[in-house]
């Protein structure tokens, strides 16, 4: 572990918490829920303000159903080929123009490779880094 709190490997330092791995990423894609139980993504840009990811450039879509089903993802695609994209999952409160989502989980994810050993039907083959973050 270097002395940020990154873990050093072969290729390049893995961010270990959600503040060290979001400067890293441009552009998310807010996912919410319909009224029909349908999803609905948009592009948005994040950043965390006071331990809360603040959310902006959603609509007024996105906001009725962030009112009404507050469990929300924001998810930054890989910015390089086979990289890890990074997905944050929470509790979403609505202020003027501002979505502030709680965050509950963030991780790395990246797929595992499906043509390696045969692994058992109900096992996650992913490769995910699991980040810490700063509780609001």
């Amino acid at each position: 572990m270097t002395r940020d709190g990154t873990v050093q490997n072969a290729a390049a330092a893995t961010p270990t918490t959600l503040e060290q791995a979001l400067p890293h990423y441009g552009s998310a894609y807010l996912l919410t829920v319909s009224d029909a139980a349908r999803p609905h993504v948009v592009e948005v840009t994040a950043q965390l303000t006071a331990g809360l990811l603040e959310v902006r450039g959603h609509g007024r879509r996105s906001t009725s159903n962030a009112e009404a089903r507050s469990e929300v993802t924001v998810l930054w695609p890989a910015t390089d080929p086979g990289g890890r994209a990074l997905i944050v999952d929470g509790r979403a409160s609505v202020a003027e123009d501002r979505l502030f989502l709680t965050v509950a989980r963030a991780i790395l994810h990246r797929s595992g490779d499906a043509a390696g050993d045969a692994a058992p039907a109900d096992a996650c083959i992913s490769d995910c880094v699991e980040l810490g973050f700063t509780r609001a």
